[in-house]
């Protein structure tokens, strides 16, 4: 891919960190940045060969994940409807659920990146937050059932 294509990704971000207040932002020499938004952390990696931006967000680790939540992550995959764009898949072995999505670089704006960027992070909250539902409660102690319970 050109270098074009790269210093368009480039001009994207410092344009929308410039807008929003993102002093000093800048990606690392690997061509990654990690950006905060709310509780959602989002790292972003130019992968300059294809011209593009991978968006990756982690969204947590069920103790014991259901089949019922393996369903709804397919079916939030599916048309990419409950995904923002992204794609929802798992590390490999036991790691935790993550979002990630492509951006091309060809043609992004500070505005193309924005709305991106935004679609991304709401998809991440609410994925994130029905992995976090899907967690078992911890069972609750009723010491007041229990005659041997200290009480401090």
């Amino acid at each position: 891919m050109s270098s074009h294509t790269v210093r368009q990704i480039e001009a994207a971000f410092e344009t929308l960190a410039a807008r929003v207040d993102l002093e000093g932002f800048a990606f690392d020499e690997d061509g990654e940045a990690t950006l905060a938004f709310d509780d959602v952390a989002v790292v972003f990696r130019i992968a300059q060969q294809e011209g593009t931006v991978l968006l990756l967000a982690p969204l947590g680790q069920p103790a014991v994940p259901s089949e019922a939540l393996f369903g709804a992550l397919l079916e939030a995959n599916f048309g990419w409807a409950g995904t923002g764009g992204g794609t929802v898949s798992r590390e490999p072995g036991e790691g935790p659920f993550m979002l990630m999505r492509r951006l091309s670089g060809e043609g992004m704006t500070a505005d193309s990146l924005e709305a991106d960027i935004g679609a991304f992070v709401s998809a991440a909250e609410s994925l994130a937050a029905h992995i976090a539902a899907s967690m078992p409660d911890e069972p609750e102690t009723d010491f007041a059932a229990d005659p041997t319970a200290i009480r401090i």
